[in-house]
């Protein structure tokens, strides 16, 4: 029986044609090997998916071969990306959408403080250093930088201790050879 995705094509007397049935019987198999060559082959286009075109994409951006794990190149090559890309709203969307794992941002330009907010879900996971530093790479003069804000239905409460030294200076006319200038302190927490 020949497979539906294949009736689709053929005319109806080739339907209960027994060789047809066995030529599609075993082109089957070497079918689903060429796609899957093509789709492979589609992935080496794009950074975060190639696998053996890494070497090419290290060319591009930085000249030479890169020694470091897969994903670490991947990043790299997106960060020489990032830095050469105009800076434009969708640009901005796609920054906040890299550094975010639930990949649900707002980003917002707030043109009287000249800067750009960014607001992610509470349970949300964002890598701030990365959307940072992929920001400032791009970041023309006139823009002054981010803000981050999370919106939920939860109260977070920062708990933080805060430890301070005090130290007391001697009273002293001249300095004397191993005596220490600070006496020691105590130590607040508050």
């Amino acid at each position: 029986m020949i497979l539906e995705k294949y009736r689709r094509m053929l005319p109806p007397y080739w339907y209960e044609n027994q060789v047809a049935d066995y030529h599609f019987e075993a082109a089957e198999s070497e079918m689903v090997e060429q796609i899957a060559k093509i789709e492979q082959l589609r992935n080496q286009f794009f950074p975060m998916t190639a696998t053996y075109s890494l070497d090419v994409w290290d060319w591009i951006y930085f000249g030479t071969k890169q020694f470091t794990p897969d994903e670490q190149r991947r990043q790299a090559i997106m960060e020489k990306y990032w830095a050469s890309v105009s800076f434009t709203p969708p640009v901005l969307r796609t920054l906040g959408l890299d550094a975010s794992t639930l990949k649900v941002v707002t980003m917002e330009e707030v043109f009287a403080t000249k800067r750009i907010r960014y607001t992610f879900k509470q349970e949300d996971t964002v890598d701030v250093t990365k959307l940072v530093k992929s920001f400032e790479k791009i970041r023309p003069v006139h823009a002054v930088g981010i803000d981050l804000s999370f919106t939920g239905s939860e109260t977070i409460q920062l708990v933080d201790t805060v430890t301070m030294a005090t130290k007391r200076y001697r009273k002293v006319r001249e300095m004397r050879v191993g005596l220490p200038p600070m006496m020691r302190g105590s130590e607040i927490a508050l």
